[in-house]
């Protein structure tokens, strides 16, 4: 099946359709994908994910991800058990911390978070904080009906705080993949390259092969075109912060042209293997 993009140009990065483009055919209509195609959904899956596979399986094309994939990544519950011990401490209803729990929390959507209200909307200093955190989540349209989860604070090696929000600018890298290849990877924090000294800036190749195949193998087998967010702790340890649909991930500071070309070859390289 030959691959294609449906792309959704509203909430692109500045030049990405263009860059796609020269790797893909690219539609920005549903009904102008030619049968048999195989169609990664860039930024156009969501809100009406299920609905868009029923759609163009009508016309014998499918999605890089089914429904079922990407319901893998979409909800924390589904993989953190696969990679609990590489990720912070994770408890799905409040009840389930324990009484005695020390230390600081941060709390999410299983999808969304609110990291632009880090103070009042994400972060918890202790445990007691986190029902006041938990029920202002509650009265967010976006995040009460995804189910609301409590993680352990780990504190991550950081470049300072953000002055807006006060949330660390952490060492953390966006990875994409296709299946089990990595196709890029660049620092998260595309907002804050500026304000970092270059002598002492991020640098993805920081960020062990080692530790990133382990990820793949561990996630690949669920779900095909994925990213995963991996950070640094001060003690020096690299632990998973998030996984994403690769469909729906903004670039960060990675390269299109990069994340594009090797996108197409990994496409290409498995179709052959099949």
């Amino acid at each position: 099946m030959k691959p294609c993009i449906l792309f959704r140009g509203s909430l692109a990065e500045e030049g990405e359709l263009q860059v796609a483009q020269k790797y893909f055919d690219v539609y920005e209509n549903r009904t102008a994908i030619p049968h048999h195609s195989t169609v990664i959904g860039r930024y156009s899956v969501l809100p009406y994910y299920q609905e868009l596979e029923k759609d163009l399986l009508h016309n014998k094309c499918n999605l890089v991800n089914s429904y079922g994939q990407y319901n893998y990544i979409a909800d924390m519950r589904n993989w953190y058990y696969d990679l609990k011990e590489c990720t912070p401490k994770t408890w799905f209803y409040p009840s389930d911390i324990p009484m005695d729990q020390c230390g600081s929390f941060v709390l999410k959507g299983a999808t969304n978070s609110r990291k632009q209200l880090w103070k009042t909307h994400m972060f918890a200093e202790t445990r007691q904080n986190v029902m006041d955190v938990y029920c202002k989540l509650l009265d967010d349209s976006l995040l009460q009906h995804q189910g609301i989860y409590t993680r352990q604070y780990v504190e991550l090696m950081n470049y300072g705080n953000d002055c807006v929000t006060g949330m660390p600018i952490s060492k953390e890298f966006r990875c994409f993949f296709y299946r089990s290849t990595l196709l890029s990877k660049a620092f998260y924090w595309t907002q804050h390259v500026d304000d970092i000294n270059p002598s002492c800036g991020p640098d993805p190749e920081q960020v062990p092969d080692i530790f990133l195949r382990a990820i793949a193998e561990i996630v690949s087998p669920n779900t095909t075109f994925w990213v995963v967010d991996v950070a640094q702790t001060k003690e020096g340890k690299w632990i998973v912060i998030e996984l994403n649909d690769g469909q729906q991930s903004g670039l960060s500071c990675n390269d299109a042209d990069t994340l594009y070309s090797n996108l197409r070859k990994a496409y290409n390289m498995y179709a052959l293997l099949r």
